[in-house]
């Protein structure tokens, strides 16, 4: 089969991908500009809604510093990771 390039619109999904260094909170900032583009004319502004929603930093537990709770964080998932590893056959998952 052909690859074809088409668009599935779907009423009220959009996707938008950026890649982005999670150490940089500036490159994490909501986008400014969103390229229209491939959306159809009549039914941009309903994909361009904006949803209320809370910065991510409500999500630090109170009395916490934000700085040492990504650090662990960062820490457990690592430490979450290489569990995980040690704990299955690495040719099941693929690991050479």
């Amino acid at each position: 089969m052909a690859f074809q390039k088409k668009v599935k619109f779907i009423d009220g999904a959009s996707v938008f991908i950026r890649v982005a260094d999670a150490r940089r909170d500036e490159e994490l900032e909501p986008m400014e500009f969103t390229n229209t583009e491939y959306l159809p004319v009549d039914k941009a502004a309903f994909y361009m809604k904006k949803l209320p929603s809370q910065p991510l930093r409500t999500l630090i537990p109170q009395g916490k510093n934000p700085e040492t709770f990504q650090r662990s964080l960062a820490t457990r998932f690592v430490e979450l990771v290489d569990k995980l590893i040690e704990d299955n056959d690495p040719y099941r998952l693929g690991y050479t």
